[in-house]
């Protein structure tokens, strides 16, 4: 088993129902063939630390809501791209904004499913600049053909 899958989770995401799922989420990623490391967060930008550090990932499986991914995504950045995972995300926030914008199920385990399959679509990520000279990076929704059929995410930049 050479595929190595980082899991960041985010149990106070979505008034606190992604730990619900913890085991089960572990579980059925195992399933596929991954080697998995779960981790929960801790703290505000604590995703982002763990993402920085994903290099010798393949992929890294976020779950909790917009906050959550655009964390994962600001680490990811810090990666140079020919050795940055890609992201599947499972949505488990109070508005998932993003996931409704590319049309994601509601059901968990179908989510789960696509966050580790093997249909990649690129998506951009733009960046904020603050006039304290401080940036953020954002992802945006990818175009409309690129819809529904994939989750898997791998960041152009």
């Amino acid at each position: 088993m050479d595929k190595k899958l980082l899991l960041i989770i985010n149990p106070r995401s979505g008034k606190y129902k992604s730990d619900m799922f913890f085991e089960r989420t572990q579980k059925l990623i195992s399933s596929y063939d991954y080697d998995v490391d779960t981790v929960l967060t801790e703290y505000r930008g604590h995703a982002c630390e763990l993402a920085s550090n994903a290099e010798g990932y393949s992929r890294i499986v976020c779950m909790g809501g917009d906050g959550t991914l655009n964390e994962v995504c600001n680490g990811l950045m810090s990666i140079p791209a020919e050795r940055r995972p890609q992201i599947g995300y499972v949505p488990c926030g109070s508005t998932n904004d993003f996931a409704a914008g590319i049309g994601l199920s509601k059901s968990l385990n179908k989510n789960i499913k696509l966050a580790v399959s093997d249909n990649v679509n690129p998506i951009d990520i733009g960046l904020f600049k603050n006039d304290d000279g401080t940036s953020r990076y954002f992802p945006t929704l990818p175009p409309s053909e690129c819809l529904p059929n994939s989750l898997i995410l791998r960041i152009k930049a």
